[in-house]
């Protein structure tokens, strides 16, 4: 593939992320839990990363240059540990319900509308 095409999909990808990133932003209440928070942060970065890529395709040395790319890099691979614990405690927290519901147990349901005064 040439470079050109290469730097166009780069910039299609970059365009699409800043894109998610805003109206995810602005519309939807991704503040509002976890996997929002991790998933507007990470696309933040992917987007970040993506439109360097394509303005170092056109201009290969300007000052900064380096500094730019180790954040980049720094951030990227936060992002990846923060998604990793997160998967890991998601995960941990999955397998204790699981297993309290292999052992009979009967978990209290909060905030349970269904249930009447008059069922108790």
């Amino acid at each position: 593939m040439s470079n050109l095409f290469v730097t166009l999909l780069f910039a299609l990808g970059a365009i699409i992320a800043w894109d998610f990133v805003f109206q995810y932003g602005f519309r939807a209440k991704w503040n509002s839990h976890p996997y929002g928070r991790i998933n507007i942060g990470f696309m933040g970065v992917i987007a970040l990363v993506l439109t360097t890529i394509v303005f170092n395709s056109y201009f290969h040395h300007y000052p900064g240059r380096n500094l730019l790319r180790d954040f980049q890099y720094t951030l990227f691979v936060s992002c990846l540990i923060v998604l990793d614990i997160f998967l890991h405690r998601q995960l941990r927290k999955e397998n204790v319900a699981d297993r309290h519901a292999d052992s009979g147990e009967v978990q209290p349901v909060v905030g349970n509308s269904e249930v009447s005064e008059s069922d108790s």
